[in-house]
């Protein structure tokens, strides 16, 4: 983010971020960046730029220093991950929340589909205790409930 300036379009009179600049080195080889902050501060704007919700008034975004403006948002999409504080899930299974998202899954096999889930189950570190009998005897299958209900927050 470079000197980003930033009022939402249904409050144009309230500035909620005021010349915003940070920016991480790709060299620092950095898998999860925390963004932290009083109530208020303007993380969730900041997220709000990043998925491309809204542009700044002024200043710029960029992804390996080009504007995100300038790039195909699909394309942009797939390159980023961001976890909310609340997730958002679905009343199905644990796999119904998973494969919800996934581009080209009615083309895939069901093994293609599986291994598709224990990859992304593995990246998010997830993999492990979504498969311990104890916590979820149906593994892929366990019913989360409505907004997840059945799982910990933690």
């Amino acid at each position: 983010m470079e000197n980003v300036r930033f009022s939402y379009p249904s409050k144009p009179e309230v500035e909620v971020l005021k010349g915003v600049s940070f920016s991480v080195d790709v060299g620092e080889n950095k898998r999860v960046i925390a963004l932290c902050g009083a109530s208020g501060c303007g993380k969730t704007s900041i997220i709000s730029m990043l998925e491309r919700f809204y542009d700044p008034n002024q200043g710029s975004v960029k992804f390996n220093g080009v504007d995100v403006r300038e790039l195909d948002p699909r394309w942009y999409h797939n390159q980023i991950a961001i976890v909310q504080q609340e997730p958002v899930l679905f009343s199905g299974s644990i796999r119904e929340n998973i494969i919800y998202g996934m581009e080209n899954k009615k083309s895939m096999t069901k093994q293609q589909l599986n291994d598709a889930i224990d990859q992304a189950t593995h990246m998010s570190n997830a993999y492990n205790f979504i498969h311990d009998k104890q916590m979820f005897p149906k593994g892929y299958d366990t019913t989360v409930g409505e907004r997840g209900i059945k799982l910990s927050g933690g």
